[in-house]
């Protein structure tokens, strides 16, 4: 994982307040314009008051998208406090790679949710499920967990 996605991602876990806001949107503009196709000149126009020079131009692979998304789920899932903007930044990634994270927040944590947070994840999994190939969904047996349905059926 790249350097500077570490130091992002730790200051998700160990930073406070406005810190650890500003990491959380910094990783899920990281994320959402790693999963679009965009030229250069894209990522400068849409994300430059967004993200400093240096996170504008990281590129990340398959690989990297799903220890991301994993790794925020875990700060999620192990934080005392519920970090509504991971689920977030979770939901802009593309299909394969923040399905399970996020399947695996709702059941850990689910149950400690409030209105605002089971409206996050349901919008989360929404896009994250509509950007799956329909025949892929069988690869996916937490979709059938009961929690999982229950959830969705809220």
């Amino acid at each position: 994982m790249k350097l500077e996605i570490r130091d992002i991602l730790s200051s998700i876990e160990f930073g406070e307040g406005k810190k650890r806001e500003r990491s959380i949107l910094s990783i899920a503009m990281i994320i959402e314009m790693n999963s679009l196709c965009l030229s250069e000149a894209e990522r400068v126009s849409r994300y430059s008051m967004l993200l400093d020079p240096t996170l504008l131009s990281l590129h990340l692979n398959r690989t990297e998208h799903v220890e991301i998304a994993e790794e925020l789920s875990r700060i999620f899932i192990e934080s005392k406090k519920i970090l509504n903007g991971i689920i977030w930044a979770i939901g802009k990634t593309d299909g394969d790679s923040g399905l399970i994270p996020l399947l695996n927040i709702i059941l850990c944590r689910s149950d400690d949710f409030n209105a605002d947070h089971i409206s996050q994840a349901s919008l989360s999994l929404e896009k994250i499920l509509f950007n799956i190939e329909e025949s892929d969904f069988e690869k996916y047996s937490l979709l059938n967990n009961k929690k999982i349905v229950d959830f969705l059926s809220f």
